[in-house]
This record gives C-alpha cells, sequence and structure tokens, in this order.
C-alpha cells in the first residue's frame, strides 16, 4: 500500500507487523514530493516579499533538522499534535535522511529533475499543450558567478576524491570478503576436524615420501600409537615386512599406470593389509586410499581412512577354510586337493623338481561300518588321518577324495622317497589297534605310489596312483605297490 515514508511505517512496526519499503526511485521514478509555489505574477511584481518569504522557510527548516527534539516539545505542548514523542522523533530522523542536508543544500531545486518530471508527464498526455521548463522554475535570486578555475579545481576534486573512495570501498569489500572466507574455511576445518576426531575410522594424508603429515585421534585406538608417535614417520614404520613388498609393488604398479596417462590426477584404491601395533599385535585394516599427482607418475598427496576388519578377516579365513577342508577329518577337501595338484604339477614342468602322489584305501572299512556303526567308522577315519599327519613334512597336503580313500601330495620327492614314506605311513597305521570308545578295531591300509613324469596330466597321475593303490588290494592289502608310466594300459 501507499504511505508517507517518513512516518507510516513507524505505526506498522508498533502494530507488531514487519515493513518491506518499495522505493519508486527503484523502479526509476525520481519525483518531487510536497512543494511550495508562487505565480510568476507575484514573484515579478514583489521580488523582495518572495525572496523573504524564502529566506525565512529556509531557516526554519535549517533549525528544525538541527534541534528535533526542541520542534518535537513545541509540537507536543503548544500545538497538542496527537502523536507520540517516538512517533514524532522517528518522522523527524526520516525527514532529514530524505533532505540530506549534509549533502544537498535546503531549498535546492534541480532543473534536471524538473525537466525529467515534465517529461514524463509530457510522455502520458498529462501536460496541457507545449511546456517550458524556463516559464516554470525562475532564475535564483542573488546568484553569485563562480569563477571557471575554481569550477574546475573543485570538479577535478571531486573526482579524485570520488576515485579514492571508490579504492576505498574495494580495499573495504575485498577485506571484508577475505575475513568472510577465512571465518568460513576455520569454521568448516573445525567442523571436519570435529568429525575426523569423532570418527571410530583412522583419517590420514601422507606426502610424496610416505610420511604422515596428518592423523586422527582414532589412530590410538586401533594401533595403540598416540597422533605424536606417528607424524612425520614412514608407513614402513607400521607394516610388516611381506605387507611392505606387497604395497610397494601395487605402488609401483599404480604410479606406471598413471605415468601411461591411463588415469587422471587422482586415482582411488582399496587395500587390505596387516599392520603392526605397539604392542606387538598384529591388526588387519582396510584402507581406502586416493592418490593425487602432480605430474604423469609423480604422487604429490595421499589422503586415506582406514579401519579395523581383523574380525572379518578371521571370518573370512574361516569360511576359507571351512570351504576347502574334510568337514569330518579337517583335512584338504577333494576339490582343494586336486587344486593343489594342478598347482604343484605346474611347478613340476616349470622347474624340473620331482613331484611323488600317494593314494590310500582303507582296508575292509566298510566292515568296521557294519560291525561298530558310523560314528565309530567317522572316528577311524579321523584317527588314521592324525597317524598320518604325524609322519609327513609341513609342506606335503593330505586330502579326503572319497569314503575312505585318501591322498597325499609330496613335492620335491622322487619316487625311493615317497615309496619309503608309504611303506612307514603303512607300519604307523597298523601297528597298533585303534582304541575308540573302548573298544580295540586293528585297522590297515593299502597303499599307491606313483612320481609325476612330463607332460603328464593331473588326471594320468592321480589314475596311475589310483591303480597301484587297487593292485596294493589285490595283492592282498595292507602292502604298498608302486606304478611306473609304462604300466598305464
Amino acid at each position: 500500500m501507499a504511505v508517507r515514508i517518513t512516518d507510516e511505517p513507524f505505526v506498522i512496526q508498533q502494530s507488531g507487523n514487519p515493513v518491506r519499503v518499495l522505493h519508486p526511485i527503484d523502479s526509476g521514478i525520481d519525483f518531487y514530493g510536497d512543494t511550495l509555489f508562487t505565480s510568476r505574477a507575484l514573484y515579478v511584481q514583489q521580488p523582495q516579499m518572495v525572496q523573504a518569504f524564502v529566506e525565512a522557510s529556509l531557516q526554519g527548516w535549517r533549525y528544525a533538522l538541527e534541534h528535533p527534539e526542541e520542534i518535537v516539545d513545541l509540537l507536543l505542548n503548544t500545538y497538542g499534535v496527537n502523536r507520540s514523542r517516538e512517533h514524532l522523533l522517528y518522522e523527524a530522523q526520516h525527514i532529514r535522511t530524505l533532505i540530506s542536508p549534509d549533502l544537498i543544500g535546503i531549498g535546492h531545486s534541480n532543473p534536471v529533475r524538473w525537466q525529467m518530471i515534465a517529461d514524463t508527464y509530457d510522455s502520458l498526455n498529462l501536460l496541457p499543450g507545449p511546456f517550458h521548463l524556463d516559464a516554470f522554475v525562475p532564475p535564483k535570486m542573488d546568484t553569485v558567478r563562480i569563477p571557471d578555475w575554481l569550477k574546475f579545481v573543485s570538479t577535478l576534486t571531486l573526482l579524485v576524491l570520488c576515485l579514492f573512495m571508490v579504492m576505498i570501498y574495494r580495499q573495504h569489500r575485498l577485506n571484508q570478503n577475505l575475513k568472510t572466507e577465512i571465518r568460513v574455511r576455520k569454521d568448516t576445518e573445525s567442523r571436519l576436524r570435529l568429525i575426523t576426531d569423532s570418527m571410530h575410522d583412522v583419517i590420514w594424508v601422507m606426502d610424496e615420501n610416505f610420511k604422515m603429515t596428518y592423523v586422527s585421534p582414532s589412530v590410538e585406538r586401533l594401533t595403540g600409537f598416540e597422533v605424536d608417535e606417528v607424524l612425520n614417520k614412514p608407513i614402513s614404520d607400521l607394516i610388516n615386512a611381506d605387507t611392505r613388498r606387497q604395497l610397494a609393488q601395487r605402488i609401483q604398479e599404480i604410479t606406471q599406470i598413471n605415468e601411461a596417462g591411463r588415469t587422471g590426477s587422482e586415482c582411488d584404491e582399496l587395500f587390505e593389509f596387516e599392520i603392526q601395533c605397539k604392542l606387538g599385535r598384529q591388526v588387519w585394516v582396510e584402507s581406502t586410499i586416493k592418490f593425487f599427482f602432480s605430474a604423469p607418475g609423480i604422487i604429490a598427496t595421499i589422503y586415506g581412512s582406514t579401519r579395523d576388519i581383523t574380525d572379518r578377516h578371521r571370518q573370512y579365513i574361516e569360511l576359507k577354510n571351512l570351504a576347502s577342508m574334510d568337514f569330518l577329518t579337517g583335512v584338504k577337501n577333494r576339490r582343494i586337493f586336486f587344486e593343489k595338484l594342478q598347482y604343484e604339477t605346474a611347478r613340476f614342468r616349470r622347474h624340473g623338481t620331482p613331484l611323488s602322489l600317494i593314494v590310500l584305501d582303507i582296508d575292509h572299512f566298510k566292515k568296521i561300518n557294519d560291525r561298530y556303526g558310523h560314528s565309530i567308522g567317522d572316528e577311524v577315519l579321523r584317527q588314521v588321518v592324525k597317524l598320518l599327519e604325524d609322519e609327513i613334512r609341513e609342506m606335503d597336503t593330505i586330502g579326503r577324495l572319497g569314503g575312505e580313500e585318501f591322498g597325499i601330495l609330496l613335492p620335491d620327492t622322487a619316487l625311493e622317497e615317497a615309496h619309503y614314506l608309504a611303506e612307514r605311513l603303512r607300519e604307523h597305521v597298523s601297528e597298533y589297534p585303534l582304541e575308540i570308545s573302548g573298544v580295540y578295531i586293528p585297522v590297515t591300509a593299502s597303499f599307491g605310489v606313483v612320481q609325476c613324469e612330463p607332460l603328464e596330466t593331473v588326471s594320468s597321475i592321480y589314475k596311475r596312483a589310483d591303480v597301484a593303490a587297487y593292485a596294493a588290494k589285490a595283492a592282498g592289502r595292507n602292502c604298498v605297490r608302486r606304478q611306473m608310466p609304462a604300466m598305464i594300459s
């Protein structure tokens, strides 16, 4: 709604409502408001009276603007104005703001502004006929001519002053923007530090020499090391030799890939490795790492977060073992055993080191199950495996191939040595009856022994060992038979 800007907003504010002022000048409307007029005839006929009236009016306005408190008291005490003192002081303040006596002389009438007002009304066809501004705005009385040199100096001074003010304003704005940016960055850093300090994961930064330049306090919870014990220390101090080799190899691959132009200036990687804690405890961790490169193949900075995955890694190992072992006897199952046999035959062909295989079958095992029950039969299998494990090396692999059939893989072992081991195993199994639940059960086994030959496949070496074990059974059981490649039918 339209209001008098000098006093009516006060009434609205006092009612508790917010005020938003839309100034006409913002839309290009810059008209004079309240204006005193006289006729040209009076101005020509009695100029002294007109000038005296103007001077008296200007003197009154100057006094009122310089003594607002006194004028408010006069209005309240003498004229009985029906407004509060606060309301009148509000109006006085806003009148002074509109008049701006410190910038513009009181009573100044700008011909250019009047011409703009006239042009606006003329464009709206609101003026009766031709309009001449000279007839509307009289020349100023008692005009004093200002010398040209003074006008030039004044103008130049004003321009220099304006330029100086613009420079001061720009510098002020730059300072304010800089202060704001510094404050925002400090606030952001404080919030980020608060987040990183309260996180369970360890947040860290390394330089191009792989030394820690920042690490969050949670490192103490993970490793036992305090922050000061880790800062400026190389990552190699926190990992074992195997992990160092693995990380070094992977980082070398990453830098080579970046140098070849297959990644940009950043690269994300996920690592799982084992670290050394302060008191000697080993912890498995997962690290999400971002590499920043200053040039192709040149690492500038590394950011990362690390978390403890020891429990998850242990569960993974347990599941992996469960998937690779025979649940009854605890040795490798058939699938994993043949994968290991595949690996060792490839190594044999690559390096030429001897490789032998023993296949054994427990004699008359079905009769043991039929006579004593399957639970006793299961225990027989477990105890036979224990007897076999007592005699073989740590590098050897034993696996359950089916029912009562087992295989023993012997890397770096020739046929004669394998045959000798099979005889020792046979004697160890059959030497004493097995005691199970107070029952003594004699157990024997038949063994087949073969040595892997060049170009031989996994299936053929197993078939030869199985045939040799069958030959041992045919020879009366509880004996060892070996087979050469020429014996394969």
